[in-house]
């Protein structure tokens, strides 16, 4: 879906993280352009994108297919919230460790998402009961999803109170994550900030025959 010369311009980074992700250089593209695709990024982010992606599958238990099927799901929506592309591929990332990987891990975060978008009658009742603020007093949009974690950690919110928060799909996937520490989470969300020409470095390795 991209132009000539667009196509000439993200060859580099795709060829990149093509060798980081150990794969050919069609399935990298199409994973990489789907996601850019599926989150609003525009091609100029690529290299940053990138970089996050190989970050995250040589920080934690996901390949470059895993997150490509993850995104799928959760990217749309995870954009329209105002979630943050580290954020949520940290998220993916600490699911992976937990073993809820691709497009599991995507659903269940699109999950996430959605019920704290639109809390039913129950889960808002938890969220008042546990003193739970889940979007920004000013503007209405909704906090960051470790803010919001950081809070149920806090709080001591156990499985029951994350069933009822999230759902059957998701529930368990968020307690996972909490089980993890959100400490370990926003160390993470760093690693990604941080990962700026990670992609190009783990290339020159990978290619030194030296």
């Amino acid at each position: 879906g991209f132009k000539a010369n667009e196509i000439m311009e993200a060859m580099p980074s795709v060829l990149q993280l093509a060798t980081a992700g150990v794969m050919d250089l069609g399935t990298a593209a199409d994973i990489t352009t789907n996601i850019l695709t599926g989150y609003g990024l525009e091609l100029s982010e690529l290299g940053r994108a990138n970089d996050i992606l190989v970050s995250a599958m040589t920080g934690a238990n996901v390949d470059l297919q895993m997150l490509g099927a993850s995104f799928k799901y959760v990217g749309p929506i995870a954009k329209a919230a105002g979630v943050e592309f580290e954020e949520t591929a940290a998220i993916i990332a600490k699911l992976g460790n937990a073993g809820i990987q691709g497009s599991m891990a995507g659903t269940s975060l699109r999950r996430t998402i959605s019920s704290l978008l639109n809390p039913t009658k129950q889960a808002q009742a938890v969220l008042d009961k546990l003193g739970i603020t889940i979007r920004d007093t000013t503007t209405q949009r909704l906090l960051p999803l470790a803010d919001i974690l950081r809070q149920l950690e806090e709080a001591g919110a156990d499985a029951s109170y994350m069933m009822i928060l999230f759902g059957e799909r998701a529930g368990p996937a968020m307690t996972a994550l909490l089980e993890q520490g959100v400490d370990s989470l926003d160390e993470f969300i760093s690693r990604l900030r941080d990962s700026e020409g990670l992609a190009a470095r783990i290339e020159a390795q990978l290619l030194n025959t030296a």
